[in-house]
């Protein structure tokens, strides 16, 4: 899911995307611990299925939190932090290009927006032919 493009003056989508960045920023900064911790799996390419790719992102998680739990935490967060300052300000602005998206992906952009930030104006799904 993409950020608004163009945000329209008012609550809405201006929420939105100030929301979205900051989910991003925890998302991103997850990934690098992991890549942190777990080099091997996150720094190269593997040639594993894409279907079994997801398995292998939730076994690093598991294992990095028993890591963390028996007190294994290094200089990760120290590390992540220094690289996702960098990333943050190189993603800062970039909203990919909306032109490729599907109608129903904007739509259900546009109703999760309006879900959290204003109850009172769910747009309707568009009628399927």
């Amino acid at each position: 899911m993409t950020p608004y493009r163009q945000p329209v003056a008012g609550q809405v989508q201006p929420r939105f995307n100030k929301h979205h960045a900051k989910a991003r920023g925890i998302i991103e900064c997850c990934f690098g611990m992991l890549k942190t911790r777990w080099p091997a799996f996150f720094l190269r390419a593997l040639e594993i299925r894409p279907l079994f790719a997801p398995k292998v992102i939730l076994a690093c998680c598991i294992l990095h939190n028993l890591c963390l739990l028996t007190g294994d935490i290094s200089n990760i967060l120290e590390e992540d932090e220094e690289e996702e300052d960098e990333e943050h300000q190189e993603h800062q602005g970039n909203v990919p290009d909306q032109g490729d998206q599907e109608l129903s992906a904007i739509h259900l952009r546009a109703r999760l927006a309006a879900q959290v930030f204003a109850p009172g104006e769910l747009p309707a799904f568009p009628k399927r032919a």
